[in-house]
């Protein structure tokens, strides 16, 4: 943790994305530099770009957060060409392209033009990119482009590894937002294992099962395998999974003593809708919603892609939806409210409106709430306290005269004669 690493490659992409200590561009730059391979080639030109992107909550637009290159000219070119693209496009691109593609791909099936070529960079001839777009269905995703003076041809090894490489990513961006860009440390976690997978301590009662006990245990031996002989390469990492049980992921730490521990730290993907989804289904649905297969999300969320199956189908029945394809409903924000079969209404990422009588951060939680975001996930959102989220939600509720989330949500559904005010 915390050192330089010479490894390139899928499974040095995901070391580097759990080295959590630095900045955010820090980081990024540390990813790109173990994403080498993709900037190499008889065209390549040495040169990885690594960006967060974050999606608008106002006009669903997506915008650069951070970026980082190992090129200042590289850097300074992205930069000017970033606005280029008309947003509608981005935007469609952001939601149907595959994890990793080349540019042309990208460009030809969301009708993009090339303006690396319409716009060179100064110094060095652009035409193409091979990319790594990691997305797990949230606000915000993480890219890494190797850049090419030719176009490529189509990528054909390592693919597999790649999006895995990718699947960490976003999983490392949850806990970096988690954690306030600091290292964890064992009160950050709901359990702490031995290198063996011996259970040494557990915070939360969900972590002492015996079940979570066993899966818990499990990832720490094929994490430890992966350390030693052929279990050292890209081939081990389909054993190491970003999240456990779809719930926490494990971090490996030194104590004072230098003896190695894992550190298995919440980090369950929250999506804000809909609240008469399980959260387990709500994750497999939003993941399937962004085209991610049932393997994919199986991986990225540490569950059996049976299991993934038995999520979705259970999900589609809820929503009274006939094929995945249908899912990106779950994206739209002009939708509003949904009803559902046989449940009751689920409210979507539009049409709420936090009553006058509430403040400003009242309003907020109550928003937050009714969407059916948990007081942590709120938290985690607004960057406060759990329990000041809860005393706000409590104060609201007695405002409103409510005693749930379902009640509060009812309160706050804009009608079709009432204009919504929220942003």
């Amino acid at each position: 943790m915390g050192t330089k690493r010479k490894d390139v490659g899928p499974r040095a992409v995901i070391q580097a994305a759990y080295d959590l200590e630095g900045s955010m561009e820090q980081w990024l730059a540390g990813m790109a530099a173990a994403a080498r391979p993709l900037a190499e080639g008889p065209n390549g030109l040495g040169i990885i770009h690594a960006a967060v992107y974050e999606r608008s909550r106002t006009d669903g637009r997506w915008n650069v957060l951070e970026c980082a290159t190992d090129d200042s000219a590289a850097m300074a070119y992205m930069r000017r060409i970033a606005p280029m693209a008309p947003p509608e496009q981005i935007a469609v691109a952001m939601r149907t392209t595959p994890m990793f593609c080349r540019f042309t791909d990208w460009m030809a099936s969301n009708g993009i033009p090339n303006f690396y070529l319409e716009v060179p960079p100064e110094g060095f001839r652009l035409a193409d990119h091979i990319g790594l777009l990691s997305r797990d269905g949230g606000g915000e995703e993480v890219l890494l482009v190797g850049l090419h003076s030719e176009e490529l041809p189509p990528p054909m090894q390592n693919i597999a590894h790649w999006i895995a490489a990718g699947s960490h990513s976003v999983a490392a961006l949850r806990l970096r937002r988690a954690l306030g860009d600091r290292p964890p440390e064992p009160d950050d976690g709901a359990a702490v294992l031995g290198v063996d997978g011996a259970l040494v301590h557990a915070e939360a009662d969900d972590a002492k099962t015996e079940s979570a006990r066993e899966r818990l245990r499990r990832e720490v031996v094929h994490r430890e395998r992966s350390q030693t002989r052929r279990f050292g390469t890209d081939d081990a990492i389909t054993d190491w999974t970003p999240v456990v049980d779809g719930r926490w992921t494990l971090i490996d730490r030194f104590d004072g003593d230098g003896r190695r521990y894992y550190v298995a730290i919440p980090n369950a993907p929250h999506f804000e809708h809909p609240n008469a989804l399980s959260m387990r289904e709500r994750q497999v649905a939003r993941m399937a919603s962004h085209g991610l297969s049932n393997q994919e999300i199986g991986y990225a969320l540490g569950l059996a892609p049976s299991s993934v199956a038995t999520h979705l189908t259970r999900t589609m029945a809820k929503l009274g939806l006939s094929h995945r394809t249908e899912l990106p409903i779950l994206r739209q924000s002009s939708v509003g409210a949904l009803r559902l079969s046989g449940v009751g209404m689920v409210v979507l990422d539009a049409q709420l409106q936090a009553p006058a009588q509430l403040t400003e951060a009242e309003g907020e939680v109550a928003v937050l709430a009714a969407r059916g975001w948990s007081d942590d996930a709120i938290a985690r959102r607004r960057r406060c306290a759990t329990r000041t989220v809860s005393n706000l939600l409590r104060t609201a509720y007695g405002k409103l005269g409510v005693s749930s989330r379902a009640e509060l949500a009812d309160r706050m559904v804009v009608t079709e004669d009432q204009p919504s005010r929220t942003p």
